[in-house]
């Protein structure tokens, strides 16, 4: 209400031909940088209800594109630090309003009495329409990383044509990768870190890590003196474990179930055909949900199960008891070996 980005609105005055959407409340836990645990509630707009015609999609910069960052940073000795943009979601301006539908159970007395929101009731919920960007919007995220682009670029900060949201200034003292509204940033002038960081708080507040030690679920350890930088996601594995396998489970040395060549008679290798029953609905699910979540691990700090999790998840759709024995080989190897990092060296090689 008081930035704009909702207005309480009379039902009679919602235009006709428009759509009106409903909200969730999405309860979250995130971890502060001191590791204290953090509660949110958001208010999410159903966006599945929304008609926008128009583009929506939104790039980030790749996970390789990070990692030639970090090694840039420690072949250079350059400083490191992060940066996250605070409500990035909120506050750019719609090209025309949505309309949603508050249940009155949801706003507490105190609000509605402070907004003088009595007037605008009916049949116990607030109808509102809606003038920026928010949580839930289809057009949000395409048009909030529109607004920042523009603005970097206002401010001398050029797009790297052939990586998308790979950033640097002019003479390259900073260059940056952005994911949605996570910065990591490598520089060697203070005032031109200073310079990106006053651009920032002209649209957005401001949170900066100036070590840099956390970035997109990776902690980043950096060795000066003996000049490398090390990935890890600790815990990862077991929070994953805890949901699916919370009565524990064996370890074992490999990701996948071996298949040993016919080395007497080489050239017989026949293909293995799996000829056993599909799995159940919920044995799917669970072999999705496992995919999902190490497809990220695999490619930010775990490359030995690549092979495993893509070979896992090109038949997730319709997965057989074996392949519920392949999934269950996995897990295997990951409770075996939770923690797996990557290290750079420094080094004189070119990365593009």
């Amino acid at each position: 209400f008081t930035t704009g980005t909702i207005r309480p609105i009379s039902y009679k005055d919602i235009p006709p031909n428009c759509t009106v959407t409903y909200v969730n409340p999405i309860c979250v836990e995130k971890l502060n940088d001191n590791g204290s645990l953090k509660l949110r509630t958001r208010i999410t707009i159903g966006g599945d209800r929304i008609q926008y015609p128009y583009d929506t999609a939104a790039v980030t910069a790749e996970m390789e594109a990070l990692k030639i960052l970090l090694n840039i940073m420690i072949s250079e000795n350059a400083n490191w630090s992060t940066i996250d943009l605070t409500d990035f979601y909120l506050g750019t301006d719609l090209p025309h309003p949505e309309y949603i539908r508050i249940q009155a159970e949801l706003i507490p007395a105190s609000v509605v009495e402070f907004y003088q929101l009595d007037q605008y009731m009916h049949k116990k919920a607030l109808y509102c329409s809606v003038h920026k960007t928010h949580y839930g919007l289809p057009q949000a995220g395409a048009l909030s990383q529109k607004r920042l682009f523009l603005h970097l670029q206002h401010h001398g900060y050029v797009q790297i044509p052939s990586s998308p949201a790979v950033f640097r200034n002019r003479d390259g003292s900073v260059r940056f990768t952005l994911v949605v509204d996570d910065f990591a940033i490598v520089w060697t002038n203070r005032d031109s870190m200073n310079h990106l960081i006053t651009t920032l708080t002209e649209l957005y507040q401001v949170k900066i890590n100036w070590d840099g030690t956390k970035y997109l679920g990776m902690d980043i350890n950096i060795n000066r003196s003996e000049r490398y930088v090390t990935l890890t996601m600790p815990k990862y594995i077991e929070r994953l474990l805890c949901k699916v396998k919370p009565d524990g489970i064996k370890g074992s040395n490999t990701p996948a179930i071996y298949i040993p060549p016919n080395y007497a008679n080489p050239g017989a290798q026949k293909a293995t055909v799996d000829a056993s029953p599909f799995a159940s609905e919920d044995q799917k699910l669970l072999l999705q949900r496992v995919v999902g979540t190490l497809l990220y691990y695999s490619r930010a700090v775990d490359p030995s199960i690549c092979t495993a999790v893509h070979e896992l998840g090109s038949i997730q759709s319709k997965p057989t008891i074996r392949d519920m024995d392949k999934m269950e080989k996995l897990l295997q190897y990951v409770s075996k070996h939770r923690n797996i990092g990557i290290r750079y060296y420094a080094s004189n090689m070119i990365l593009q």
